[in-house]
């Protein structure tokens, strides 16, 4: 790969720098809503063995995210090894905390590394990489419709209410579902022509999908131990800095509403937006330490993440193209 091609691949300098310089100063706000003497204490007194695992949890999000691409992939007969798979998606992740693009275009740099790396059509990779998303925008449509029901009745609002936010979304998805035909002739009709042999690989590859039960059940399994190691993430976060008393069903809840305000497609991976939600989320909820645990939180899944995914995405660049 030439340095020209490379240089596409990649945020520019300037935004990845102002991405971080963002965070930093999020960071230092963020630290300075909790008093000095609190805060050193706390971060002094965290169990590191708690926040390792926490690291570990988040990695295996990346993991679970990853095989279910890898299985996407296999199905259309594509046989490309896991480790650089992992490479391209932590990659793409890392892109997306820096790019404002609401988590997805990241994402498209993946059928360029596998054209690069291993030959594969583009078409062929951006239908693969679709149809993965559409798993990830699909969950958190439901997710968000299961986080808002939970904040009604934990504000006291039952009845009507309740049963519409929980059933009509559903029924909304399932609807889109049983509609594939009337959705591709909606965007055909809206896009040119270069952009519509994908848009027809992506419906050709929805529909088989559907019909290939063990793929379907492989691919919605990676996604449910995905949000389930995200709820673990949280739990050991908040363990590792003394908050007791905080069910998995709460921190399901946090994690579930950092994934939604995360791909707000304003800032870079969320920024501002999600550090400000968890601080609020967790002050409306009573829990200790709220700011701290934003810090901590928000140094494993956009930091780490950022510089792991980076590294990564050099290590193939390096290594497979």
């Amino acid at each position: 790969m030439t340095p020209q091609e490379l240089a596409t691949l990649r945020p520019r300098k300037r935004t990845l720098v102002l991405a971080l310089v963002v965070s930093a100063l999020i960071f230092v706000l963020l630290l300075l809503m909790e008093e000095r003497e609190v805060l050193l204490t706390t971060l002094g007194d965290a169990d590191i063995t708690y926040i390792a695992f926490a690291v570990l949890a988040d990695i295996l999000v990346i993991v679970l995210v990853t095989w279910r691409w890898h299985v996407l992939l296999e199905r259309q007969g594509v046989r490309v090894p896991f480790a650089p798979e992992l490479d391209m998606v932590a990659g793409s992740i890392a892109l997306n905390n820096v790019l404002p693009s609401g988590r997805i275009a990241g994402d498209l740099v993946r059928p360029i590394l596998l054209e690069k790396g291993f030959g594969v059509r583009k078409r062929q990779g951006y239908a693969s990489v679709f149809v993965d998303k559409a798993f990830d925008f699909g969950f958190a449509f439901l997710l968000t419709t299961v986080f808002l029901a939970y904040l009604a009745v934990s504000r006291g609002l039952v009845g009507w209410y309740v049963v519409a936010v929980s059933i009509v979304p559903l029924l909304v998805l399932v609807a889109v579902v049983r509609n594939l035909d009337l959705l591709e002739g909606i965007a055909l009709g809206r896009l040119g022509r270069e952009h519509r042999e994908v848009v027809e690989d992506v419906f050709i590859e929805l529909r088989t999908l559907l019909h290939d039960p063990s793929t379907l059940t492989v691919c919605v399994l990676c996604t449910i131990l995905s949000i389930v190691f995200l709820t673990i993430r949280t739990w050991f976060i908040l363990a590792g800095l003394g908050v007791e008393n905080v069910g998995m069903v709460v921190c399901c809840m946090i994690a579930i509403l950092e994934t939604m305000l995360s791909s707000v497609p304003i800032t870079p991976g969320g920024l501002g937006f999600v550090e400000g939600g968890l601080v609020t989320f967790t002050a409306v909820l009573d829990i200790a330490r709220g700011p701290t645990f934003t810090v901590v939180d928000r140094f494993i899944s956009y930091w780490l993440r950022t510089v792991f995914g980076l590294s990564l995405l050099g290590r193939f660049s390096n290594k497979w193209t």
